[in-house]
């Protein structure tokens, strides 16, 4: 045998590889058998007991294979179950010592006031005319540009609010108009945005607690803007500063009415996308780092801001024309009274209808918001009394004219409902943490196993993988000599 390898150089070759390929077998071998031995998964001992009787053998065989495939199967449903990113609602309530004062937008039933003068012959005529606008074409009013219309025939802020006071228990403090009062540009109705950023006194945002209160005393110039009209009265809209009232729920307060007006915040805490939290066009979440305002002509970002935007570009695509200050800013047409009537209202209700709708992601709403629910009650005041207290708080010889719209003044107090507040939150149901710790239990159930039994899993492989690297590396060596 020995002269036969001798004279033989192959046959010696290939018995080598033999030799180290059996060595190295034998050496995984044993190593499988050691881990099979010392290992904590469940049925690996009962495998390697030569000992035990076969069918035993074959029935942990079984069960170790089941166990694998329930593993298996539970680890592929809880990734789906992570990917479909569920969450779940928690709700909080919180007292606080102080209600932030929300932006309020106060809105007359009517645009212009009847009762001016200069060329009020063609404004008569529009507003007997106003739902035929095939009668306006040669209506010199129905021609101004809308701001200058409302700049000659619009109502004078001093005429609607005569008094706005900030009120302690019977403590009244009279409130600048110029501080807190402006007037809304938005065409279609005379509306005015009430709110001040900063507290007058010690520089903080306006805030009123459990007995203070907002005072405002209006004449809604019922008189002077009843004709043609079959609503009287104001509407009062609450929302965040910075934004519109459009999609806010108003309440409407007719003339001759002390309203008392309670608020309550209430907040929402959305998840935005991949999660459905805000439904499955997701929300815009303005608190992120990497968040961009996408917004051309407003400094922050709202739902109602976005149809804004969008309302400015479509309205230029279809009438040519759009609102001021945006027709400024873009060197186009300003609308006239009539392009408002024949185009910019019917514009303005599509894209409205159009975004608001389920399937359209041209605007989205904010992840975070703040919105309030009111509750308002009436009572019938004595108008002689309205006016003294108009007269003491003011300081001043203070006079209505005409006596007749006496009748006819609001007041309207604003306080909190109570101060608690509300925030509903989406949290997600499962985290990663929550996944790895679920791993963790699954293979603990199924298998017995453990982070240390993925140790030894890891171990043997890569004593395995050594093992063979070794041989093949002695191979080479031998083959080269």
């Amino acid at each position: 045998m020995a002269s036969q390898l001798c004279s033989n150089p192959g046959l010696a070759s290939d018995s080598n590889k033999t030799a180290t390929k059996t060595t190295t077998k034998n050496r995984i071998l044993r190593l499988l058998t050691q881990f099979g031995q010392e290992t904590t998964l469940h049925g690996c001992k009962h495998l390697q007991d030569s000992n035990s009787p076969i069918f035993l053998r074959v029935a942990w065989s079984l069960i170790l294979i089941t166990m694998v495939a329930a593993l298996a199967i539970s680890l592929t449903m809880l990734w789906i179950h992570y990917r479909s990113y569920p969450f779940t609602t928690v709700w909080s309530l919180s007292r606080e010592a102080y209600v932030p004062l929300p932006s309020l937008t106060l809105c007359l039933y009517a645009d212009f006031d009847t009762q001016k003068t200069a060329s009020w012959q063609d404004a008569t005529q529009y507003m007997d005319n106003r739902w035929h606008v095939d009668q306006l074409l040669t209506n010199q009013f129905a021609n101004l540009n809308y701001s200058e219309a409302q700049q000659r025939f619009g109502f004078d802020t001093n005429d609607v609010f005569l008094g706005v006071f900030s009120s302690v228990l019977k403590e009244h403090t009279i409130i600048r108009l110029s501080d807190w009062v402006t007037p809304d540009p938005d065409p279609g109705r005379a509306c005015w945005i009430i709110y001040k950023t900063k507290n007058l006194d010690s520089g903080e945002d306006f805030k009123i607690g459990m007995f203070d209160s907002f005072v405002m005393i209006l004449n809604p110039m019922t008189a002077r803007a009843g004709r043609g009209f079959e609503a009287l009265g104001v509407e009062l809209y609450f929302h965040e500063p910075g934004t519109r009232y459009w999609l806010q729920r108003g309440l409407g307060i007719m003339p001759g009415a002390y309203a008392d007006v309670r608020l309550k915040p209430e907040r929402t805490k959305f998840l935005p996308s991949p999660y459905n939290s805000a439904g499955s066009k997701g929300c815009v979440d303005t608190q992120d780092p990497d968040f961009v305002n996408p917004l051309r002509f407003f400094e922050s970002y709202s739902l109602d801001l976005c149809i804004s935007e969008l309302l400015i570009k479509e309205v230029q695509k279809e009438c040519s024309c759009v609102s001021q200050p945006y027709a400024s800013m873009l060197h186009v047409n300003e609308c006239t009274v009539l392009q408002y009537q024949t185009c910019y209202f019917g514009a303005r209700q599509r894209i409205m209808s159009e975004t608001l709708l389920s399937d359209s992601s041209q605007c989205l709403d904010l992840c975070n918001t703040r919105k309030f629910s009111s509750t308002i009650s009436y009572s019938k005041y004595d108008a002689q009394k309205v006016q003294e207290t108009l007269q003491i708080v003011a300081a001043s010889d203070f006079q209505l004219a005409p006596e007749s719209e006496m009748a006819d003044l609001i007041r309207i107090r604003i306080q909190p409902l109570s101060m608690d507040v509300t925030t509903m939150e989406h949290v997600p149901e499962t985290t990663l943490l929550d996944v790895f710790a679920q791993v963790g239990g699954f293979m603990g159930l199924f298998l017995g196993a453990s982070l240390m039994t993925l140790v030894e899993i890891i171990d043997v492989v890569l004593l395995m993988g050594w093992t063979w690297l070794l041989s093949s590396a002695r191979r080479e060596r031998k083959l080269e000599e």
